[in-house]
């Protein structure tokens, strides 16, 4: 199935929110990747999910935020689930000859830095690792910048996913290379969005997220929030 013949997603200028629904099969898109599965049929989403539609909301640590505009991947946040090599199909350390495991609670790039020191470095299991456009798995899905869902754009990021709760997620720029200094817990923030025809978006200033090379990386939370506690 491809996303873009089934997005039926309308956006609202007033409130900078999308509405409507996403239906995908999560299929990997990117050439070169080394992930290459997606779902065996189709899921739909409704924007926004019922269960966020008043903010603040707290987000699954391990699951769904969000999906990519161009091609309907799931956006999850930082975090991802616990392993042990006793547990997977595939040995975080190929060989066996280390025993590697990611705890709870570790964010994807800090298990990527332990694995890499735990595990010798041809011997290391391709899976547990995010490619360049910061996903993996399969189905594929995305815990950093989703840097292969970018357009170019001078100024202000391009618009890369919508989040569970409506609101937009752009790219890591909020001016030139200068990114955003004053974002939330949630890595979202009031200013103004560019003009965006595809969407349908006119300029306005709105309440968005923004993927940021430090954590949360994608979202912390479905905003806005005045501090962490809100989501709690």
């Amino acid at each position: 199935s491809n996303f873009l013949a089934t997005q039926r997603l309308v956006y609202d200028n007033t409130t900078g929110k999308m509405s409507g629904s996403v239906t995908t099969t999560a299929c990997v898109h990117h050439p070169g990747s080394r992930f290459i599965g997606g779902l065996s049929t189709c899921q739909v989403q409704v924007i926004p999910s019922a269960s966020f539609v008043t903010a603040p909301n707290g987000i699954s640590l391990t699951g769904r935020v969000g999906f990519s505009m161009k091609h309907g991947r799931d956006i999850y946040s930082a975090f991802g689930n616990s392993f042990a090599e006793e547990n997977n199909r595939e040995l975080p350390c190929k060989e066996g000859t280390h025993f590697a495991e990611c705890a709870s609670g570790l964010t994807m790039q800090q298990c990527g830095m332990h694995l890499a020191s735990t595990c010798d470095l041809e011997d290391r299991g391709n899976s547990f690792f995010l490619d360049s456009c910061g996903g993996h798995g399969e189905p594929y899905h995305y815990h950093e910048d989703l840097a292969c869902e970018n357009s170019a754009a001078e100024g202000h990021s391009s618009v890369t996913g919508v989040a569970l709760d409506g609101s937009l997620i752009y790219g890591k720029f909020e001016s030139g290379d200068n990114v955003p200094i004053d974002l939330d817990a949630c890595n979202g923030h009031v200013s103004l969005v560019p003009r965006d025809t595809i969407y349908n978006i006119e300029s306005g200033s709105v309440y968005h997220y923004h993927t940021t090379e430090a954590f949360p990386h994608t979202l912390g939370c479905f905003g806005p929030v005045t501090s962490k506690a809100e989501c709690d």
